[in-house]
């Protein structure tokens, strides 16, 4: 086992040990006489879709970070003091580290718990000089946090872009020392963004099993989003939130106002002149409660397009609406039941097959229900699952693109998710005889969260990597690297230039 004892060492450590996404738990610690400053690790929910707008590192872009925290005052949290980000966040990574200078507890059972949030500064500005915040509830003051957006998201350059705001807190409360760490905080934290993600796209299943974007016979030309709120809650609600900390009921400003659907269209042609029949990473909407609302109350969509018959010249000319609804996939009673969109969620809307012109009007079409347009509706909370490869129909999801791992031989694990009708299947790429034992190396259950465990042998050698391909179908596939070093896993203890030691963490 090495022991390091240089601080200046710490870099090049980082280089070097192998570590998974639940050991990237920063112990980085300053101090100054009345405070520490400390990096945390947030983990931003992001997929590997691409987009031809909004990108990768554009949605997960923390701009500015604000760190609340919140004193254990008897049975709950008050608001005790404010801080910022002292550093320029990389937002390339899944995990950004934020540094912020926490101030030290004056009492031994002085607790804090730590709330991010990102990319809301004005905001929380505005509530901090408008009430007297300092002993609040916890709840109370996160209430009070709100954001706007009268029209479409910025989500390109021609509307200004605007990082898309996001909530997260620490798991523990902990008492802040020259000894406290992140770690002493529940380790990483992980953020939730604030509004919901729809996309759009045709995916038709052709007869022979070839699926087509439809362009041969339907051009979508617009999407325009009807009842969406122009203000939403940063922070959800905590009964709205899972076990799991996913948001499973929406968080709904009483009263807010309707955004006009005007303001909420989105020309395909002005966004990507090559869409070809997609709209993906531009539409961000707040929450909705859609479950108990009739059709005229309720977020859904009306489409523009032009529909050619079979056999006849191209319509190039003739445009009709349809009217896109959401609905769970499963009824109540035998009633359809539709589905309320959720923060930090995708929707996915797959157009599965055009059956004949819309409505001639778009007003036609907002007060009728949906005509000769099938359509396929697939969602999943954000984070769940970070890597996704999406057909427009199908999903395949995995839960690392990467793991690093020490020498020793093990058994380790990833998740894998989709929604393919016959499931998926694992395999280890040729000559790769180090990396077996895959279990299972199928699995026929659908949407559900499943382990897939392998194992590696010793590394006796020099470091080495393979490579699990994961498949649903023939066009869905996703590869999951192995990096295995020769060296043997390293247990760090780093000091500081006065001799104090601050970190005590072995990574692997």
């Amino acid at each position: 086992m090495k022991q390091l004892y240089r601080f200046f060492l710490f870099i090049s450590l980082i280089l070097i040990a192998g570590c998974t996404k639940d050991n990237l738990i920063t112990d980085d610690i300053t101090s100054s006489e009345d405070e520490i400053e400390v990096t945390l690790s947030a983990i931003v929910p992001s997929t590997s879709m691409d987009t031809k707008t909004l990108d990768k590192i554009d949605e997960n872009r923390m701009a500015d970070v604000d760190v609340l925290m919140f004193l254990v005052d008897g049975g709950q949290e008050v608001f005790a003091y404010r801080t910022h980000n002292t550093n320029d966040i990389d937002p390339s990574q899944d995990i950004q580290y934020v540094k912020a200078s926490l101030k030290l507890s004056e009492e031994s059972n002085e607790a804090y718990r730590i709330v991010l949030l990102a990319n809301l500064r004005e905001e929380i500005d505005e509530v901090m000089t408008n009430n007297s915040c300092e002993g609040m509830a916890k709840e109370a003051l996160l209430e009070l946090i709100t954001f706007e957006h009268d029209s479409r998201w910025p989500a390109n350059n021609d509307l200004g872009y605007r990082p898309l705001p996001m909530w997260g807190e620490s798991k523990n409360t902990a008492v802040v020392t020259r000894s406290t760490t992140p770690s002493s905080f529940g380790g990483a934290i992980n953020m939730l963004r604030s509004v919901a993600r729809i996309q759009v796209g045709v995916s038709i299943t052709q007869e022979d099993g070839y699926i087509s974007d439809g362009t041969d016979f339907f051009e979508l030309a617009e999407v325009k989003v009807y009842n969406a709120r122009k203000t939403g809650y940063a922070v959800p609600l905590p009964a709205n939130l899972d076990q799991e900390g996913k948001a499973e009921y929406p968080t709904i400003l009483t009263g807010s106002e309707i955004i006009d659907a005007e303001s909420m269209r989105y020309i395909l042609k002005d966004i990507d002149i090559n869409h070809n029949n997609q709209l993906t990473n531009n539409i961000y909407v707040n929450e909705a409660l859609n479950e108990d609302a009739d059709m005229s109350e309720a977020l859904f969509l009306i489409l523009k397009g032009y529909y050619t018959e079979e056999g006849e010249a191209k319509n190039t000319t003739e445009a009709t609406y349809y009217r896109v609804d959401f609905y769970d996939k499963e009824t109540v009673n035998g009633e359809d039941v539709r589905k309320n969109i959720l923060r930090n969620f995708t929707y996915n809307i797959t157009i599965t097959g055009i059956n004949g012109p819309g409505y001639d009007d778009e007003e036609t079409a907002v007060n009728s229900i949906p005509l000769n347009m099938e359509t396929s509706i697939t969602d999943w909370s954000e984070g769940e699952l970070k890597y996704v490869v999406f057909n427009g129909q199908y999903y395949l999801s995995v839960s690392e693109s990467t793991m690093s791992l020490s020498k020793p031989a093990g058994t380790h694990s990833f998740n894998v998710k989709t929604n393919y009708p016959s499931g998926w299947t694992a395999v280890v790429s040729e000559g790769d005889e180090w990396l077996g034992g895959l279990t299972p190396d199928f699995s026929t259950n659908l949407e559900v969260i499943e382990p897939l465990a392998f194992t590696v042998t010793e590394n006796d050698d020099s470091d080495r990597t393979g490579k699990i391909s994961i498949s649903a179908g023939t066009v869905l596939t996703l590869d999951v690297i192995i990096n295995q070093s020769a060296d043997e896993a390293m247990e760090i203890r780093l000091w500081d230039i006065q001799g104090q030691q601050f970190m005590d963490d072995g990574t692997e």
